[in-house]
């Protein structure tokens, strides 16, 4: 019998993949297939013996050498119409100077690509769809186990206010201070809940200009501490000070620098000062719509997944230790309420002696019961009160409990100088002619029994004592100014004696002063915040340094992300490539059992699938189709 050969072989060079299956090249049609390895033929043979397929090599007419830039081949039989066998070239012996065997190993995928189906199977990862059709990335949660830096950079901050720049002292009282110095006890209504304590607030511009108050301009809160600390009145009256950028009650906030506050909210006269008294029945809360789009403030990143976590994230926190981290992909607000991806806060707020503040994100993981306040899991609780420190002034104290005595001491001290001085007064308008000064006194002659009798004012012993008229006069003059001297020093001493007793008074009170004021609340880091413009909360959006997003992104284009999910993949949902890894794929189709395994094999390690030439180009457009 007759045999008549059948094969036609084709070596090729300059295929771009080779039997590690990394890369591989797809076709829509066969005939693309076919054209795109003809194409690369370097040398055809025809009639040749027919060709087994498992036969893995082949003995041909063609030197050695020629053949060294050869990396693949194609043949088929007759016997087969239409069908072509794909091979990677493994080796090259020389068998004479004109016959080579060719050593191959069978290209499954290429030789069946048209021949085999995906059933549902397992994915693990795959390149996927990564923005929707509004441009919005498509939420994948995964851990890819990559390594994305140890710390992050802040990429934008924003300031979470009731009203711009606008802090409130809260001033909390046993007594209702606009009464003093008629105390008036009784206590205050918030909300419905009656509190034996008052409530007042004075609103601070951390800008430095402070704000009137439904058209009313309030004193400085500096003042007030001053009146609280030192007036003897107020000692004792206040309970507690804090500062709080949150209040219970509808705020706002024009462009003259007016804040608008509720009707239950007045303004009363304290001392000469006007602060706000807060007994009002509404209790608001603040909602507030920080971003239409999380994403917004993020750079324009190629993978979707780098808007997710751990890669970005938004941090809610007061600056004073509490922080909550926010996952964007986790945000998902109903239609009509903002935006998908918006982020809003909701504030619960309180005033109290330790007043407590909830910052809560809305519509986070859908949670749409936050609304009835019944899941605080989210967000943060800020119990950390904001103390402005309150000084108990020992020397206030000290007056208030013995203002009788030391007014009485004082009065009778004084009273007691003006009487000495008045009876001396009197003694003097007797002797107001006596001009003469002491010195006269010294030059009376005969100064003895004269003197005796001129202090008796006896003039004829003075006469008959040999003096002249003159002297004797002289002399009288003399003794009155010299009781005149007396006098005055017995009014300076009475002057004296005053002075020293309310000098002594005055000492006690200088020494009590100087014992170290009682500090009742130290308070916290209020002023250092305060001075530092950090008041009420912060949303601050971060994602991974630069040198990460670079090596992230390269590998997410290669490689897609993780997916660990069922479902039948799509091989061409991108323009120029994809990739996919499978865990025990189901492959079915016209395939030998054995090529079929290794099918399986080939997408559970992993492999990426070209739908262009210019296979491994990954800066090639990829976008979705």
């Amino acid at each position: 019998m007759n045999y008549t050969p059948q094969t036609e072989v084709h070596l090729l060079k300059d295929v771009p993949f080779n039997l590690t299956y990394n890369n591989v090249r797809d076709f829509n049609t066969l005939p693309e297939q076919t054209n795109y390895f003809i194409n690369k033929t370097k040398y055809k043979f025809d009639k040749l013996t027919y060709q087994r397929v498992n036969a893995e090599s082949i003995k041909l007419d063609i030197s050695y050498d020629d053949l060294l830039d050869v990396n693949y081949m194609m043949f088929k039989n007759d016997s087969v119409p239409g069908k072509w066998f794909y091979a990677f070239i493994t080796d090259y012996e020389f068998i004479s100077q004109n016959v080579t065997r060719v050593t191959y190993q069978l290209d499954v995928f290429q030789t069946y690509l048209f021949d085999f189906s995906f059933q549902t199977t397992y994915v693990e990862r795959e390149h996927t769809k990564r923005f929707d059709d509004d441009g919005l990335p498509i939420v994948n949660t995964l851990d890819e186990g990559l390594n994305y830096g140890s710390d992050y950079k802040i990429v934008s901050a924003y300031h979470v206010e009731q009203a711009t720049n606008i802090v409130w002292a809260i001033i909390v009282s046993k007594v209702a201070l606009e009464s003093i110095p008629n105390f008036q006890y009784g206590g205050s209504v918030l909300s419905g809940v009656s509190t034996p304590l008052y409530f007042y607030g004075v609103p601070i511009n951390l800008n430095g200009t402070d704000p009137s108050v439904n058209g009313q301009i309030l004193d400085s809160i500096s003042t007030l501490f001053s009146l609280f600390t030192t007036n003897s009145d107020f000692v004792g009256c206040i309970v507690s000070m804090y500062y709080t950028a949150y209040i219970p009650f509808p705020v706002t906030l024009d462009a003259n620098n007016n804040l608008g506050i509720p009707v239950g909210v007045t303004i009363v006269n304290i001392a000469s000062f006007k602060a706000c008294k807060f007994n009002a029945s509404g209790w608001g809360t603040l909602t507030n719509t920080v971003l239409n789009n999380v994403y917004s403030p993020l750079p324009s990143y190629e993978e979707s997944k780098l808007y997710m976590y751990p890669y970005s994230i938004i941090e809610i926190t007061n600056q004073k230790g509490e922080v909550f981290t926010l996952k964007m992909e986790n945000l998902d607000v109903p239609e009509g309420l903002g935006g998908k991806r918006s982020l809003n806060l909701k504030i619960l707020s309180s005033i109290g002696v330790s007043p407590k503040t909830a910052i809560i994100p809305m519509y986070y993981l859908n949670n749409t019961n936050i609304y009835d306040y019944t899941d605080l899991s989210y967000g943060i609780i800020d119990n950390d009160v904001s103390d402005i420190p309150i000084i108990d002034d020992y020397t206030a104290s000290y007056i208030q409990g013995n203002r009788n005595t030391i007014n009485t001491t004082n009065k009778y001290a004084l009273d007691n100088a003006k009487r000495g001085v008045s009876q001396n007064n009197a003694n003097n308008r007797l002797q107001n002619a006596i001009t003469t000064r002491q010195q006269d006194w010294n030059n009376v002659e005969g100064l003895g029994n004269m003197l005796s009798s001129a202090f008796g004012l006896n003039i004829g012993g003075i006469v008959s004592s040999g003096l002249s008229m003159t002297k004797a006069y002289d002399l009288m003059e003399a003794k009155r100014a010299s009781m005149n001297l007396n006098n005055s020093f017995a009014n300076q001493n009475l002057m004296i004696n005053a002075e020293q007793q309310i000098g002594l008074t005055q000492a006690k009170l200088e020494d009590i002063n100087n014992v170290p004021p009682t500090v009742s609340n130290l308070g916290n880091n209020s002023l250092f915040n305060l001075g530092n413009g950090i008041s009420g909360c912060w949303v601050v959006i971060k994602t991974i340094r630069e040198e990460y997003v670079t090596q992230l992104t390269n590998y997410f284009k290669m490689f897609g992300y993780k997916v660990n999910k069922m479902e039948i993949p799509n091989l061409k949902s991108r323009r120029s490539y994809n990739y996919i890894k499978t865990v025990d794929a189901n492959i079915v189709g016209n395939v030998p059992n054995n090529y079929l395994n290794t099918l399986k094999g080939i997408f559970d390690k992993g492999i990426t699938i070209w739908h262009t030439n210019d296979i491994g180009n990954y800066s090639l457009n990829n976008e979705e189709v």
